[in-house]
């Protein structure tokens, strides 16, 4: 995204993923755009990070038991 500058800290992103790597990669991409990034390894951690925040976008991993406990949750 060379020349690209786009200022997004008033942002909070959510990453949810098992795989570290996932995770690492997403957050690289994002850190260039300033956005505060929290992340969880788990359907259950994501919902109490989410107790105290509401992040403007959540990244999940559509395959993992994050999404069964996110559906369950309501």
């Amino acid at each position: 995204m060379a020349g690209f500058n786009a200022d997004c800290s008033e942002f909070t992103v959510l990453i949810v993923d098992d795989i570290n790597m996932n995770i690492f990669l997403l957050q690289k991409i994002l850190t260039r755009f300033n956005f505060n990034i929290l992340t969880a390894k788990s359907g259950r951690e994501a919902l109490n990070v989410m107790s105290g925040i509401k992040p403007a976008i959540v990244f999940l991993d559509v395959l993992s038991e994050a999404t069964l406990i996110m559906q369950m949750s309501g």
